[in-house]
Order: C-alpha cells, then sequence, then structure tokens
C-alpha cells in the first residue's frame, strides 16, 4: 500500500507544472513570525507561504486535531493563522499545482490552496509517514 501510495503521488507530481521560486534581492531583512505553536515545515506557492505547526502537544504521533497551517504573505503578514486547522501533527508540507499536501502522522492530506477546503485524505496503514517532498 505504501508503495503505491509513493509511486500515485510522485506520478502526479512530476505532471504538475511547480511555481516559480520567490525572487530574493536580499537577505538584509529577516521577518520573524511569533506565535506558532512548534512550526515544523514551511513550503511556498510562488505567492505565499504555507507553515505548519503541530500545536501545544509535542507529541509528533499524538492524535489530538491542535496541529494547523499557517497563510503568510511575503512581507511576514499573516493572511490567516488557522488557515488549515483540526490536523494532528503536520510535518512537511508539498505544492502541487493548485494542490497543498500535508504529511498528518500516518496520511497524506490534499487542500486547495486558496479556499482551504479539504480535496483528498489517503491512509497510509504501514506507520508514520515523515516527509512528503
Amino acid at each position: 500500500m505504501g508503495t503505491i501510495l509513493l509511486c500515485t503521488l510522485l506520478m502526479y507530481s512530476c505532471q504538475q507544472k511547480q511555481p516559480p521560486p520567490f525572487q530574493v534581492d536580499s537577505f538584509s531583512e529577516v521577518k520573524t513570525i511569533k506565535g506558532l505553536a512548534t512550526p515544523s515545515a514551511i513550503t511556498t506557492d510562488g505567492q505565499y507561504y504555507y507553515v505548519a505547526s503541530l500545536g501545544a502537544s509535542l507529541l509528533p504521533v499524538t492524535e489530538d486535531g491542535d496541529g494547523y497551517i499557517t497563510k503568510v504573505r511575503p512581507d511576514g503578514e499573516i493572511v490567516s493563522w488557522h488557515f488549515i486547522y483540526g490536523l494532528n501533527a503536520p510535518s512537511d508540507l508539498l505544492v502541487i499545482d493548485t494542490t497543498l499536501l500535508v504529511s498528518d502522522i500516518d496520511r497524506v492530506k490534499g487542500f486547495d490552496l486558496t479556499s482551504g477546503e479539504q480535496l483528498m485524505d489517503i491512509s497510509y496503514l504501514g506507520g508514520m509517514i515523515d516527509g512528503i517532498a
């Protein structure tokens, strides 16, 4: 099952056009975002940053529903603190086309980048998923 899931995700990601990276002119200004609950991953779609937070619990295998994704502008302004919420322990993020894929303990969940609506939920019965990128 794990091999099929991995192959399916790889085939899908190879078919999708990846967004261009942000243009960085200077590293003279550093943005600090305070208030995130144990940030664990970050990715971009070329327009926004998406930051995964484990939540209050520091146990990455606990199904507690307090994990979330924060949507951030390049200037550091928060678009939405809990753009996606109710996750258990989001540990990795990957943008494919208009979908944000999130590894969440033993699942890979897909969310629409505009609305945050959940589009998919794939269970992995072989144990914990540590990364999807």
